[in-house]
């Protein structure tokens, strides 16, 4: 998911299918400094099981990906 900084309104949105299905996930988080850590909080806070990962695939700032998968 890359959708230029919406990525946590987005994971709201399925809320429902995160709670039940618990897909894994691959979110862009490096569009706002928060979202490196509202949207992990977020993320547990309604499926405490996922396993959270971080991976940097630039030299810069850019293309962080939180990975998350149960």
């Amino acid at each position: 998911m890359d959708i230029e900084g919406a990525e946590l309104e987005a994971l709201k949105g399925s809320e429902r299918i995160i709670r039940e299905q618990k897909p894994k996930l691959a979110i862009s988080i490096y569009h706002k400094a928060e979202d490196f850590v509202d949207i992990p909080a977020w993320l547990l806070a309604l499926a405490p099981e996922y396993k959270l990962y971080y991976r940097h695939y630039s030299l810069y700032k850019y293309e962080t990906i939180l990975y998350a998968m149960v």
